[in-house]
């Protein structure tokens, strides 16, 4: 029999480098992107796609909030940035060369992009500055409804992008794949009541609402659609029935969130998620915002007045929070209404009522290595 004899040194050696990969698979992306700089070694492990992968996946397997919200105008597509983690700031996309650029869909860490001047779109990494050009869509599919980017590392390292094309009934649904490199269009037609500025990546599938008792969502990876019930306020069988207004329409550690206004308030609303087999919405809790209210009673009477960007989930109740915005700045907000910070302050339009906010859209940041 052969014996193999090592060196303590070589021991020592195997052992800092498998610690030294779960290290860094547990460290912020903008930290790994900063190592680089301290040897080759790092820089290879860093760089390596198999590990920019793994550490995509890992992130997300933690359910990790934003680092920010992107919110734009829709006419002149200018940015504000609303810092959630950090008062990092997200480079605003100077090194694509191109101008015009808005932010259609964001989804774990990539970004949809789209250039008016050239008429191209981009797949982007903010945290990276890489970038890829979509290939040439079909132009049967413009003008769009929607434009959606479906990407879980969890599940794979390829993302998808789907277009809704409204200029004939019934829609048509096209996918680009960036395993294939290619678009194809869907047999299957969605409904016309969805609401296409609405959409949610969840679960490896792509959901939409309406106002009706059921709403449709894609699965993004046998690129099938299917249907859904909406929560049980819109289950009702009463033709006159007038349905709440949906306030927020998200993911929350990697629950289908929808938040509907409660007794017409718009300073109370219910949060239901969906059930992981789509079957049924469940109310998790109420938010009151009486006492928020209270401080600010000129917001809460219009719901152009504020705007719930975003849920920030965690593992204890009292630590959930709201980001929203109101009263010209963006604000973190208990989910009992007892506690407020304000984030910063934010340029919005505004009428002759005060602050309106119908005017702007939001895309969550996430830093990530992911590769577009």
């Amino acid at each position: 029999m052969k014996i193999i004899k090592y060196s303590i040194q070589e021991l020592n050696q195997d052992y800092i480098q498998d610690n030294l990969y779960e290290i860094f698979l547990r460290l912020p992306a903008t930290s790994l992107l900063r190592f680089q700089c301290v040897c080759k070694y790092w820089s290879s492990v860093i760089s390596d796609s198999a590990f920019r992968i793994e550490h995509s996946r890992f992130k997300k397997s933690l359910y990790p909030n934003p680092n920010a919200i992107l919110l734009q105008d829709f006419s002149s597509h200018a940015f504000q940035l609303i810092p959630i983690k950090d008062n990092k700031k997200v480079p605003f996309f100077t090194y694509l060369g191109v101008s015009e650029i808005k932010i259609e869909s964001s989804c774990n860490g990539l970004l949809l992009l789209s250039s008016s001047s050239i008429q191209k779109y981009f797949v982007c990494n903010p945290t990276t500055k890489e970038f890829k050009v979509l290939a040439p869509f079909p132009s049967n599919i413009v003008p769009y409804a929607a434009c959606s980017l479906a990407y879980d590392p969890s599940i794979s390292p390829n993302y998808k992008v789907i277009f809704i094309h409204q200029d004939n009934v019934p829609f048509v649904i096209a996918v680009y794949s960036s395993e294939r490199g290619s678009w194809i269009t869907l047999k299957t037609a969605p409904p016309l009541t969805l609401s296409y500025k609405g959409e949610v990546f969840c679960n490896g599938a792509m959901h939409w609402y309406c106002y009706h008792k059921t709403t449709c969502y894609l699965d993004v990876h046998n690129e099938i659609l299917s249907f859904m019930p909406m929560p049980p306020p819109y289950s009702s069988t009463d033709a006159t029935a007038v349905f709440p207004d949906v306030v927020y329409f998200g993911e929350s550690r990697g629950n289908l969130t929808m938040a509907l206004a409660k007794d017409f308030s718009p300073a109370k609303f219910d949060v239901f998620q969906m059930q992981c087999d789509r079957s049924r919405w469940c109310l998790t809790y109420t938010v009151n915002l009486d006492s928020v209210k209270s401080e600010f009673p000129s917001i809460f009477w219009l719901y152009a007045k504020y705007s719930l960007l975003s849920i920030i989930e965690s593992e204890e109740e009292e630590d959930k929070t709201l980001i929203m915005c109101m009263n010209g700045g963006a604000v973190s907000v208990s989910i009992h209404g007892d506690r407020m910070k304000r984030i910063c302050e934010l340029q919005s339009r505004t009428v002759k009522e005060g602050w309106d906010y119908r005017y702007h859209e939001s895309r969550k940041y996430f830093e990530s290595l992911a590769c577009p």
